[in-house]
C-alpha cells in the first residue's frame, strides 16, 4: 500500500500542475504512467491521443482516448474537462491496488455500457489489506455525474495524502514483530491418572525455564492450558491466544532408569 501512495500521489500531483495550465490529458491510464528507478513517477503521451486521433479501442471522430480508461462523457463523445482526468485516474488507482480494471468487456459497445452503466466491484473483493478510506477516494473519483466527482486534483491529493497519514499512524501503532512460543500442556500417558499433577507440573516447569529468555515471549500458562486435552498437531488456529499462529505438538515418554 505504500508504494500505491507514493506513484498515486506523485500523478496526483502531475494532473495538478497540467490541469493548471489548462490542459486536459484525456488518455491517463496505466500505459501512460511511467515510474523511473529512483521512484519518479511521469505522466506521458500529453496530446498524443489527440494526435493520433484513432487508439486501438476508441471509434474514430466520436472520442478520444483508451475505452477501458475512458469517463462516462468521454465515451459518450461529450465535451472533456480535467473532470474526466480525475475518472481516468480513478481507474487506473482502483487498477494499482486491485490488479483488475474496473470497466471491462468483450466488445467495445460492452465496455461503453460499463464504463456508462456499471458500479465496479468493491476493491477487498480482490485485496484484503485496502487502506482504509481509500475506497472511498476512488469510488468519489468513480462517480458517473461528473459534478459528484473528485472537481480539481487538489481535492484528491489532499484526501490520499489524509488517507496515507492514517496508515501511517496505524502501521506505527502496531508492535513489532515479535518471537512467540506456547508450550502445550504435556500429556500423561501413564496408566495411572495419579500422574497427571507431574504432567501439569512439567509444563508450568518449561514455561517458567523459557520465561528467562528475554528475546522470547512466552504465552501465559492459563492460555496454553486452554489446549488441554486437545489433540492439535502443526495446525493452524485462527482463535489461538495472541502471538499464536501455529501449534506444534510433541510427545515425551519419561520412564524410570
Amino acid at each position: 500500500m505504500e508504494r500505491v501512495f507514493a506513484i498515486a500521489l506523485q500523478i496526483g500531483e502531475g494532473l495538478k500542475a497540467a490541469h493548471a495550465k489548462g490542459v486536459v490529458h484525456r488518455d491517463i491510464k496505466s500505459d501512460n504512467i511511467k515510474v523511473k528507478d529512483d521512484g519518479l513517477v511521469k505522466i506521458m503521451d500529453f496530446g498524443l491521443a489527440k494526435l493520433r486521433g484513432v487508439a486501438k479501442l476508441t471509434r474514430t471522430g466520436t472520442t478520444l482516448g483508451t475505452l477501458q480508461y475512458m469517463s462516462p462523457e468521454q465515451a459518450q463523445g461529450r465535451d472533456v474537462d480535467e473532470r474526466s482526468d480525475i475518472f481516468s485516474f480513478g481507474i487506473v488507482l482502483y487498477e494499482m491496488v486491485t490488479g483488475q480494471l474496473p470497466f471491462a468487456g468483450d466488445t467495445e459497445a460492452a465496455v461503453i455500457h460499463s464504463v456508462i452503466n456499471e458500479t465496479p466491484q468493491p476493491m477487498p473483493r480482490y485485496r484484503a489489506n485496502v487502506a482504509e478510506g481509500l475506497e472511498r477516494i476512488v469510488e468519489k473519483a468513480l462517480e458517473k455525474d461528473r459534478g459528484e466527482r473528485y472537481q480539481h486534483a487538489d481535492e484528491m491529493v489532499a484526501d490520499l495524502k489524509s488517507i496515507r497519514r492514517k496508515a501511517e499512524t496505524v502501521r506505527l501503532e502496531l508492535p513489532e514483530h515479535e518471537k512467540s512460543v506456547v508450550v502445550l500442556p504435556f500429556e500423561n500417558l501413564s496408566p495411572d491418572p495419579g500422574q497427571e499433577y507431574f504432567s501439569d507440573g512439567l509444563t508450568e516447569e518449561v514455561i517458567s525455564d523459557l520465561s528467562n529468555v528475554h528475546a522470547l515471549r512466552v504465552i501465559s500458562r492459563s492460555s496454553a492450558m486452554t489446549f488441554k486435552g486437545t489433540k492439535a498437531r502443526r495446525t493452524w488456529l485462527p482463535s489461538a491466544p495472541s502471538g499464536l499462529s501455529r501449534l506444534h505438538r510433541y510427545h515425551f515418554s519419561l520412564e524410570p532408569r
